[in-house]
């Protein structure tokens, strides 16, 4: 059903013929999402993290809910070889764990970047995902990997 309310709460509401008597609260929601527009450099994690940062403190400045970083955004983009290393995927977990706890806390940031498969020997599938994180409130609140 569909209907619009005024004060934002309707003690009751009508569906085709029937008449429910439930309090419904309405309220619409919207959230302004802002959109970083980075040039990082591939392997700096620290001038990539101050990047982010910089465009999350911008965002979170102009009233923003949620920023979207670019693809590989912490590692920057491609990173071939540097992917070969376990010390830079180390690296990459430890300074995205850092950049959660450094952003906004009302604002919420999706970062590119790469985690490791732990099944992709016994799958058969590649040793890394490509993913994007969900940091709000200072933590890494969920995780997406890229899907072909």
């Amino acid at each position: 059903f569909f209907f619009q309310a005024e004060d934002g709460i309707r003690d009751h509401c009508v569906t085709g013929v029937q008449t429910c008597a439930l309090p419904i609260l309405f309220r619409i929601l919207t959230m302004k999402i802002a959109i970083a527009q980075l040039n990082p450099t591939i392997g700096d994690l620290v001038g990539n993290s101050q990047q982010i940062l910089g465009a999350a403190q911008k965002a979170r400045e102009q009233g923003a809910d949620l920023l979207l970083t670019p693809e590989l955004s912490l590692c920057g983009y491609p990173p071939k070889d540097l992917l070969l290393n376990p010390s830079f995927i180390a690296a990459l977990d430890y300074y995205l764990q850092q950049l959660a706890q450094n952003l906004p806390s009302q604002l919420r940031v999706l970062v590119g970047t790469v985690i490791p498969n732990p099944q992709a020997e016994s799958r058969g599938e590649k040793t890394l995902f490509n993913r994007v994180a969900l940091l709000e409130r200072g933590e890494i609140k969920q995780i997406f990997h890229k899907r072909l």
